[in-house]
């Protein structure tokens, strides 16, 4: 109701020129805006004072995992929560019903939230300090979107190179190594370097391990980011 009150209110002060006008039109463009988001900012305050928070990490599977794992799918799942809960809200408290946006139908969670972080608002009349915070808010709004991608869709799609070795070892019959036993009823490890095989297992086992270490080295690149953007991850 009230939007169906301001909204001819505010064409027709855009029609009128003059400072206080001016004022008055942006007041009642946040006043609208505040009235928006008030659903949105509702069920956040309700959920931060009447619930406990809990973080559930789906990609981890059962049994034991190492701190550095825990570390690194931890933080990115509160990254997964911020995008498909908060910002997806703010999709549907400031967006879903504001009518330059009617064209974007959105249906997942992700979709709201991409949809909200890709929107662009019509800056013609905006001032220089408007325009450079708006160049600022996008830039990281970007970064932080940027982040969810590689790790719902870029880091799950890798390829390991291990596969690639175990399935050579299946296709050739080759093994590596053997046991033997050795003093003290222990088994000494034998590995079979003579064998004309073995180079070309060196080189898919290098291959592997290097791989390992880049993916090791790329998983703490993007930890450090997401660390960085910590302070834009609120809404």
């Amino acid at each position: 109701m009230l939007k169906l009150v301001i909204s001819p209110i505010l064409r027709s002060l855009r029609d009128i020129k003059g400072t206080k006008v001016s004022a008055i039109q942006d007041w009642l463009e946040d006043f609208l805006y505040d009235i928006q988001c008030a659903p949105h900012r509702t069920k956040y305050w309700f959920l931060s004072t009447f619930t406990k928070t809990k973080i559930k990490v789906p990609k981890l599977h059962g049994g034991w995992h190492d701190t550095d794992t825990k570390m690194l799918y931890v933080n990115f799942q509160l990254l997964v929560d911020f995008m498909e809960e908060e910002v997806s809200g703010m999709y549907d408290a400031c967006l879903k019903n504001y009518k330059p946006a009617q064209h974007l139908k959105p249906k997942t969670k992700r979709e709201k939230a991409e949809a909200y972080y890709l929107w662009e608002d019509d800056m013609s009349n905006a001032t220089p300090q408007e325009l450079q915070h708006h160049k600022e808010q996008k830039a990281w709004e970007l970064k932080v979107l940027n982040l969810y991608r590689w790790w719902v869709d870029e880091r799950p799609a890798r390829k390991e190179k291990w596969e690639e070795l175990v399935a050579w070892e299946k296709e050739t019959g080759f093994t590596p190594w053997h046991f033997e036993p050795s003093h003290n009823n222990c088994s000494e490890m034998v590995f079979h370097k003579d064998h004309p095989l073995w180079k070309k297992y060196e080189q898919l086992s290098d291959a592997a391990r290097n791989q390992d270490e880049a993916w090791e080295q790329e998983d703490t690149d993007k930890l450090k980011e997401l660390i960085e953007l910590r302070k834009h991850l609120w809404t």
